[in-house]
């Protein structure tokens, strides 16, 4: 009787069916090699040896009511596992980022006639954002400049307007950084009114400048180190 692995492609629980049940079943004969248990959402079983033990003719009745039991609760399992793997993936990966809040209120200065926050202050805000972050991470614009010579110009900015910022409103800029840097850095903004809706978001990407030779550079080491700790799966 030969056995071999079904299960879902996206990092399930394999099982090992007889071919026969398997197709009693109409799951697809799909051969995969068993691996371990990882954190990405893959836990292997292989049934091989209980399914051994139900052929054999040893079993008694009891026996194999009890092993039947028993494959019938690795089945649901096997279920329960295929419907929790995508969101626990999913869970994971949306948690390794870098995400600050900095409050900023919305000065008189800063509206138009129409009382709104005038649309070309907005990139003002994003780079309150960018400063505030880097300070967090222990590094400023000035320390960068002054003491590594390096410095950061804007490469592009693209802003969508949702609705209108007021006078006095106190606004939460969000500052991500969804990926580790490398011959450029890219923050993702989010700008939330006092009611917590979304008024505009941003991506603004930099790239890294040696301030001697001109010339643009990978992310610097020390920047890399700092966010080390939000992006562990992008370490060599």
């Amino acid at each position: 009787m030969t056995n071999f692995s079904c299960g879902l492609p996206l990092g399930g629980l394999f099982l090992s069916y007889p071919e026969e049940e398997a197709v009693a079943k109409g799951e697809a004969l799909d051969c995969v090699p068993f691996g371990a248990v990882d954190l990405g959402g893959a836990l292997v079983l292989d049934c091989s040896d209980l399914e051994s033990l139900l052929t054999s003719s040893s079993m008694t009745n009891r026996d194999f009511n009890f092993l039947n039991i028993y494959k019938d609760l690795l089945h649901q399992i096997y279920l329960l596992w295929a419907l929790l793997s995508v969101p626990i993936q999913a869970c994971y990966y949306l948690a390794v980022m870098y995400d600050y809040r900095y409050k900023k209120r919305v000065r008189y200065s800063e509206t138009d006639k129409m009382g709104y926050l005038y649309y070309g202050h907005y990139a003002k805000y994003y780079e309150i954002g960018r400063v505030e972050a880097l300070r967090d991470l222990g590094l400023s614009y000035q320390k960068m400049e002054d003491q590594y010579g390096i410095m950061l110009p804007v490469l592009s900015l693209e802003s969508r307007f949702r609705a209108p910022a007021y006078y006095d409103e106190e606004l939460e800029i969000v500052t991500k950084l969804k990926e580790q840097p490398s011959k450029m850095i890219t923050f993702n903004h989010e700008i939330i009114n006092p009611d917590l809706k979304i008024i505009n978001t941003a991506i603004v990407k930099l790239f890294f400048v040696d301030m001697k030779t001109g010339k643009r550079v990978n992310t610097p080491a020390y920047l890399l180190e700092k966010l080390k700790p939000y992006f562990p799966n992008n370490q060599n």
